[in-house]
Parts: structure tokens; C-alpha cells; sequence
């Protein structure tokens, strides 16, 4: 992997002025039904979500050129969309083999199609889409990203094991020595090993929007302490919600404070919306996701 020897970064960047939006048809996976018995939008409704939030989408800071994005966020014919899809260096996991898969979709904005976004669509599903890296994290390394919840998922609960969704996530995987875990926790991944059929991550750092706790609350999940959530946004706050929200975040000082020590090496970032624990739906969008001051 390359990376730009000046900056150390890696980025998604769409690089024009948002306009009219254009969602193109490459869904990875979805469902028909919406949860909780919900009707679908209508494609009046659903345009008119897409050119706000093309049209409220702020500009995306210059890059340089050798920059290495994660999502790539180029120009890109229509056909054929999956030899240059934004999503192409990305991989799709599904955590088990009886839960709906996510819909991940990209969206184009603006007459020239030139802004890129992924739309997340989780219905009653659970899935993610994964990003393979293998780098180190510094005391300066950072993640920043634009995403903006259009549905929250009203019946979620972030402390209730039974109801702990999000309609997006950015999740960071790191390497360590799970040795050093607990029989209980050594016993978690080893089932994820078998079920997702690749090696489970020594420590799992989720960005997530959160429900019922206070913004910038670290939250271990139910199911292992392998994995903490950071609710860098709260549902209760109805102010942030159906506009974009920009997040900047010190990989290395969340990690800390979330698991006590140095994060190892950062393996992948994926992006996530999940609702099959509430049986409900949820959508949101994210774009301009990048990485700086990591090494390889």
C-alpha cells in the first residue's frame, strides 16, 4: 500500500460542488421489506432526501494528489459501475450466515456526477464493509469523516444488549496479543474466527451513534471487552440529525482511553449500519473518510 510521503494520508475525497443526486443501482446485498412492518419511501421522498443532502454537502478540503483513498472518490462512468466503484477495494462481511445483509450504495451528486457518497440502508440486517489495511497509529494518527444519520433507528438502545444498533458506524480493528485476554474474551473471537471464516481482531474501536448514553461516552460491549463504543454523537441530540456532522478524532488517544494502552496495528476500517436487533430500519450516508499521520 502506498501512502504520500508528505502527510501520511489516506482519504475518501469527492472533489466538486454538490448538485441534483443521482443514486446509482449497486446495491451489494439488501432486503425487500423494510423492519418493523415499515413502508418504503416513496421516490418522491426519496430524491428529495438525496439533493439535501447533496446539496448541504460541504466542500471537501484539498488533498494532494499521491493521496491514497480508502474509498476512492474519483469520477466514475456509470457502466461498468463495479470496475470502478468507489467500494472496489472493499470487502463485504456478513457476521452470520441467518442475519439480512446491509444494502451499501453509492450515491452521485451534482449535474457532472463528480461528489461520491455511500448510502447505508439497514433493514432488520447486519453486515459491514471492510476496508483491509496494515498500519501503525501514532500520537498524532487521525481519522476524520462527514456523515449525515437521515433515519435514525428510534427503538435502539446502546446499553441494552437486546437493542444495541446504529445506523452507521465507522469501526477500526487493531492487532495485538490475545493471549493477554480472558478466557472469556479468547473464547468470543475464536467463535467470530469460525463464523466470519477470518481472524477476529485483538481490540475493536466502534465510532457510533449512540442512544440513551452522553456524547463521548466509551461503552464495552455486551458480548466482549475486545470491542469499546464511542459515541461521537447521540441520538437524543435532534439538532445533529439530517444534516452533516464532521468528526476529527485522535486514533491513538481513543484507544488509550477506551482500552488503557497503545493501539497495535491498525488492520482495517470498515463502515457499518446494523437494526437486527430491533427488527427496525435505519439509513444514513457518510463520505470523505481518510487517515492521516499513520505508517506503514
Amino acid at each position: 500500500m502506498s501512502i504520500d510521503p508528505t502527510n501520511n494520508k489516506v482519504r475518501l475525497r469527492p472533489t466538486a460542488r454538490a448538485g441534483v443526486a443521482f443514486l446509482l443501482s449497486v446495491p451489494l446485498a439488501g432486503c425487500a421489506l423494510l423492519g418493523g412492518g415499515e413502508r418504503p419511501m416513496s421516490a418522491e421522498a426519496n430524491a428529495q432526501e438525496q439533493a439535501q443532502v447533496c446539496a448541504q454537502l460541504p466542500e471537501a478540503a484539498a488533498s494532494p494528489a499521491t493521496a491514497t483513498a480508502l474509498l476512492k472518490g474519483e469520477v466514475v462512468p456509470v457502466n461498468p459501475l463495479s470496475q470502478n466503484s468507489p467500494l472496489r477495494d472493499w470487502e463485504h462481511l456478513s457476521f452470520f450466515p441467518f442475519k439480512l445483509p446491509t444494502q451499501y450504495s453509492v450515491m452521485q451528486c451534482g449535474a457532472d456526477n463528480k461528489r461520491q457518497l455511500v448510502r447505508i440502508d439497514a433493514r432488520s440486517s447486519a453486515s459491514s464493509m471492510i476496508r483491509p489495511l496494515n498500519l501503525q497509529a501514532g500520537p498524532d494518527s487521525r481519522i476524520r469523516w462527514k456523515w449525515w444519520i437521515a433515519k435514525p433507528n428510534t427503538k435502539a438502545k446502546t446499553l441494552d444488549r437486546s437493542l444495541e444498533d446504529s445506523p452507521i458506524r465507522v469501526v477500526l480493528a487493531f492487532e495485538g496479543d490475545r493471549s493477554r485476554l480472558s478466557e472469556q474474551d479468547q473464547q468470543f473471537l475464536q467463535r467470530m474466527d469460525m463464523l466470519t471464516r477470518k481472524p477476529a481482531p485483538y481490540a475493536t474501536l466502534m465510532y457510533s451513534l449512540g442512544a440513551g448514553v452522553a456524547q463521548y461516552d466509551v461503552i464495552t460491549s455486551a458480548h466482549t471487552h475486545t470491542v469499546k463504543i464511542k459515541a461521537v454523537q447521540t441520538q437524543q441530540d435532534r439538532n445533529g440529525l439530517g444534516q452533516w456532522r464532521l468528526f476529527d478524532r485522535n486514533i491513538e488517544e481513543d484507544f488509550v482511553k477506551a482500552f488503557g494502552e497503545k493501539p497495535g496495528r491498525l488492520l482495517s476500517v470498515a463502515i457499518m449500519g446494523d437494526a437486527d436487533n430491533t427488527k427496525a430500519s435505519s439509513r444514513a450516508y457518510i463520505t470523505d473518510l481518510e487517515l492521516i499521520g499513520l505508517k506503514e
